[in-house]
């Protein structure tokens, strides 16, 4: 499992290969993560819940990535999917093809 680096508002995001085993990013709201997907198949990506939403729900997050696309996620309510360290944690049904990045916005 990789700990991602969470680029600054004004800098370029870094991308990386997906981690087969997971990835985590360190949670300041608001932050997006970043996907390419340049396989010629649509991946899933599921985004562990750590707590209940307002309507008292256990939702992991989980969206498709069409084939050949870049996609972005956002925001991540610290509340609902940090962990102790505060820490979100992500993963692929299949990482071929896959590259992440994370990055700050400037609001959600």
């Amino acid at each position: 499992m990789a700990l991602l680096t969470v680029s600054g508002i004004n800098d370029d995001p870094t991308f990386v290969d997906a981690d087969g085993a997971g990835d985590t990013f360190k949670n300041v709201e608001p932050t997006e993560l970043i996907i390419a997907n340049d396989a010629a198949v649509a991946r899933t990506l599921t985004v562990v819940a750590q707590s209940r939403c307002r309507f008292r729900f256990l939702d992991d997050l989980v969206k498709t990535i069409p084939p050949q696309a870049i996609a972005s996620v956002r925001p991540f309510k610290s509340a609902q999917f940090n962990d102790a360290a505060g820490l979100v944690h992500f993963s692929f049904d299949n990482v071929t093809g896959v590259q992440v990045a994370v990055s700050r916005m400037l609001s959600a």
